[in-house]
């Protein structure tokens, strides 16, 4: 079985979607468009509001190389960009085994 790690190492930049100008962030991690992880803060005050999003090419990672970036999240809708995410990603594909390392 291939195997993706994702680690959300920080997020710059993002605005407050709540009331007070604070949110509460999250991801969630889609393989074609099928929700794979989500991790989430409990927010205790109102819905979820769309922050935006990215989206990162498979044909980026390196068979069993780890891949650290930053990328700029896309707006959801015709707004400004929302900020920035410095993501690392390791794929092993089957056959390759993954050695942990930032995870």
């Amino acid at each position: 079985m291939n195997n993706i790690y994702v680690k959300v190492i920080e997020a710059q930049d993002i605005h407050g979607a709540d009331l007070g100008g604070k949110s509460d962030p999250y991801c969630t991690l889609k393989i074609n468009d099928e929700d794979i992880n989500k991790k989430k803060l409990k927010n205790k005050v109102s819905k979820d509001d769309s922050i935006g999003m990215c989206k990162i090419p498979l044909s980026t990672f390196v068979n069993g190389q780890p891949h650290d970036g930053w990328y700029d999240i896309k707006p959801m809708k015709k707004e400004k960009a929302k900020g920035k995410l410095h993501l690392l990603f390791h794929y092993c594909p089957v056959g390759v085994p993954f050695v942990r390392r930032d995870f």
